[in-house]
Order: structure tokens, then sequence, then C-alpha cells
């Protein structure tokens, strides 16, 4: 215990540093401009819903600017509203902008910092991002257009016999993944690999897509027992039951007869310095979750499609002109097709499937416009309003591929910013080109009938899934433009190359050979 001579002391040390802590306060520059927050739990009761989080932003946006700071639980969430300050900070000053936020049940809970996109800025994530890179960069992406065009050409042959086309867009994306990660394609979506794929995702985003995980937002609690902290148990759950089905992939495609992205990355310098799991969780979250993006994307071109048919006509033209209605579009139409190209940019900004954005975190401090942004400080580029944003996109509500066409330089923002962008944009893109151009040349896109009245058709009614938000599921009429492009479909599909095997070992020789 202190003596009474040590008092006046201790009452110095303690009103030097209280004098210390309200100068820095008081000398330092404001946060952003944020709404008013309740005690501990700041700003978490008005955007803890995932679909009304969109609005409460817009409407902070509206009252306070582009750039604001909101309170969630102990964390300081920074939304950057418009595309000027996206660019400044997340792309000009990357070296700071590129780490991702702590997430507990995310990160550390559900994929034992397996996921690529969510991991912190580093060497682990460098390994990652290279591995990716290796068979989604701008210089690989053109390689996999052989099975693109396949499962592209199936997509298009079922259709002729159904109007169910979400299922179709769904077997379509996940199949031309399985196929080039280990060399087995779905090719009717009843596979057990396809289903097992299907509830791997479903459990994943069910746990993303919960918005608040209070662990999240005050990360104390995670110093719980396990009898007392139920994300832990649900993470394990959910992460042993991928990882086991991700090991068996890996594990037949390594040693398949044909060449695929697993023996391909296994040989990979950087594969070896991860684990073997992290390696499999790499090659199994590229076809669980990466068709999800292309899957959703091609249901808003149908929405757009139906809405707005003259942007259709334009788009049928063009096809016509290139093909002259005698052959499907192909990838070497591609720089020749720029109204059917800007179609499917335009969908994707119009109602973008990730409209929240991936949360990065500022490694040190920043000043920008005359506000402090504290190191460790949640950054969210909010994709939703900033594909909005009338600087860059001249009535935005409307739906305008000739924006694309006037403007060829307005960004793409529905793959991220910085450091931190979508690997697989090229991938995704030419996904989308070889399915819509196809869609498009062949059928025309009409709205369903109910009772002998059309059905309606509600271009804002969407759904959340996690971090991920597509048009809610609704009927649409296929119908085949005429019979000559009937026949022309039908002959391709007869006589397409369907064995994957060959395809897969092609592609393996050229690039053993270049």
């Amino acid at each position: 215990m202190p003596n009474k001579e040590s008092h006046p002391l201790i009452w110095a040390i303690f009103t030097f540093y209280s004098a210390y802590l309200f100068w820095v306060n008081w000398s330092r520059p404001p946060l952003p401009p944020g709404p008013p927050t309740l005690p501990l739990i700041g700003n978490l009761h008005q955007i803890s819903k995932g679909d009304e989080v969109q609005t409460v932003l817009r409407k902070w946006y509206g009252q306070l600017g582009h750039v604001i700071c909101v309170r969630l639980g102990l964390r300081k969430v920074i939304y950057l509203g418009n595309y000027q300050a996206a660019h400044d900070l997340l792309e000009k000053k990357g070296e700071i902008y590129s780490s991702r936020p702590r997430m507990i049940m995310a990160n550390e809970c559900v994929t034992k910092g397996c996921h690529t996109a969510i991991l912190p800025y580093g060497s682990k994530w460098r390994s990652h991002r290279r591995l990716h890179m290796s068979v989604l960069g701008v210089r690989s992406a053109y390689q996999w257009r052989p099975v693109q065009n396949l499962e592209s050409l199936q997509l298009i042959h079922n259709l002729l016999f159904t109007n169910a086309f979400i299922p179709a867009f769904e077997r379509f994306a996940t199949s031309t993944l399985t196929a080039l990660v280990f060399g087995k394609r779905m090719m009717t979506g009843e596979e057990s690999e396809y289903q097992r794929i299907g509830e791997i995702s479903n459990a994943t985003q069910r746990v993303f897509g919960t918005a608040f995980w209070l662990v999240d937002y005050f990360p104390i609690l995670n110093n719980l027992p396990r009898c007392f902290a139920p994300w832990k148990r649900i993470g394990d759950k959910v992460f042993t039951e991928a990882i086991e089905f991700y090991r068996q992939c890996t594990a037949q495609s390594e040693s398949a007869g044909s060449w695929n992205w697993t023996q391909h990355l296994l040989k990979q310098p950087e594969a070896k310095k991860l684990t073997p799991d992290e390696v499999s969780y790499i090659l199994g979250n590229l076809y669980a979750n990466g068709g999800d993006s292309i899957a959703s994307t091609l249901r808003v071109c149908v929405l757009a499609a139906i809405l707005h048919p003259k942007a259709v006509s334009k788009v049928q033209a063009e096809l016509d002109t290139v093909t002259c209605a005698d052959r499907l579009p192909g990838f070497d139409d591609l720089q020749h097709l720029p109204y059917t190209e800007a179609f499917v940019k335009e969908a994707m900004r119009w109602r973008p499937v990730a409209p929240d954005g991936q949360p990065h975190s500022v490694t040190e401090d920043d000043l920008y416009h005359g506000y402090w942004i504290p190191r460790g400080s949640t950054i969210v580029a909010n994709i939703w309003a900033i594909s909005m944003d009338q600087e860059i996109f001249d009535d935005p509500a409307t739906f305008q591929p000739e924006r694309w066409i006037r403007k060829p330089d307005i960004p793409e923002i529905g793959f991220g910013f910085g450091r931190r962008v979508c690997p697989g944009s090229h991938f995704t893109k030419d996904s989308l080109f070889i399915a819509v151009s196809r869609l498009l040349w062949t059928f025309n896109l009409k709205p369903a009938t109910r009772d002998g009245r059309i059905v309606e058709l509600n271009p804002w009614d969407l759904e959340t899934d996690g971090p991920a938000c597509r048009a809610r599921p609704f009927p649409a009429i296929l119908e085949v433009r005429d019979m000559r492009h009937r026949e022309v479909v039908e002959q391709a599909w007869l006589h397409a190359e369907k064995d994957v095997q060959h395809i897969l070992s092609k592609i393996g020789d050229s690039r053993h050979n270049k």
C-alpha cells in the first residue's frame, strides 16, 4: 500500500496522463461525420439487418456526405459512398488500405484462416493470391475458354427444353469450375458432388448471412469457454464438413488422368508455403463459391432483358450482323460486339451482386479531406452507392448499356478496389459474355403469364444471402427466335467436343509447350 508521500506523485502522473489524452483528442482532426450512437452498441441496431443496410446508408450519405463514420460495437467503420473517395483511399493508398479487419466468425471460426478473400494483408495472403493469379490472371484467363465454350453450349441447348433458367445458370457456373479444378463436369445437376457443393455453399452463406455475430463487434467475447460461445461450435461444424469434402476432391484431382487446376496449383512454389488443408480450401472455394456471382449476374441479365426489350433488340441486331444469324457467337467475336459487352457491364452495375463490398482495414493513421481515419478502422467501399454515383454514371438509376459505349473508360467497380480486387474478374467476364451473347442470340426473353395475365416484375425485388444480393427468383419465358436458331444450337451441341478430359489435356499440353 502506498505511503502518504507517494500520493502527490500518483496524482501528478494521473493529472499529466489525463491532460495528455485531452490534448491528443483536442488537437487531432475529427473523425468523418456519423449518425448519433447509442452507448456501447453504437449504430448496430440500425444496420444489423442485411436487406435494410443500403436504405439506411443512402439516408446517411444524403445527410452527412459521402464519407461517414459508423460505430458498430467497438468497431469504427468508415463507409465510402462515392467513387472518388474509394479511388483516393483504396487505389492511391493501397499500401495502407489493403488489409482486412479482424473477422472472428468468418476468418477464425468458419474458415480457419484458409479463405483468401478475408485474410489480412501479409505474406500468407500474398501466397494465396499468387496461387489464384496463376490460373485466374489476365495472362491465363483466355486458356479456359474451351471449357466455357462447352458449358455455355450445354446451357443454351438445355434451355431449348425448359424455362427453368435459374438452376440452369447455377449448373453452368459450377460445372465450368469443377471441370477446371478437378476435371469433372456437372452435366445434370443431379451428381452427388454437385449436391454436396450446394450444401457446403449454402451452409457457409447462412453463417456469413447472419450479419449480427456479437463476437465480431465485441472481440473480448471470444475468450468465453466453448459452452458459452455457440459461434465456435457452428464454425467448427461448417469448416469440418467443407474441408473433408475439399480434401477428397483434391486427392481425386491429383491422381486424375488429365491436367487440371489442382495438379497445377500443387506444383507451385507458393503451395509449399501453405498447409495441405489451406491449398485444398483454396481449390474447394473456387468451385463451391466461385460460381455464385456468375449465376446471380446471369439472373440479373434476364431481369434486365425482360424489363428493357429495346436494349435486347440492339444486342440481337449486333449479334445477327456479326454472326449472319447462321452460327452461335463465340469468343472470337468479342471485339466486334461492343453493345453486347456493354449490356453485361451495365447489368453488373445496375444490380451489383456484392453491394456492400468487401471491408478493408487501414494499417496506419491517415487524413482524408481534413478527417482523421484511425489505424485499425474498417473501410467499406459501398459498391451499391458507388454504382449510383452521379458523378460517374449519368442517370444512374436507369439501365443504359449505351453509357459504356459513350464513355468506355468509366470504372467497373463490381470487382472491388486496389490490391484486393477480385482475382477472378477476367474469368467471370468471359463466362458472362459467352453465356449472355448465346442466350440473347437464341432466345427472346418474355415475362411469364399467370391466369392469362402478365407477371409484373419488380426490379427492386432483391434477396440477400450473406454478402451476396440477387434478384429474387422470378418466372420468365425463353422463346426460341426461330427454327433456324434452334437448328444451329442443336447442330452445335451434336458436334461439340464433350470429353472434358481431352479438352483439359490439350490445355495442359499448350501450357507445357510455352
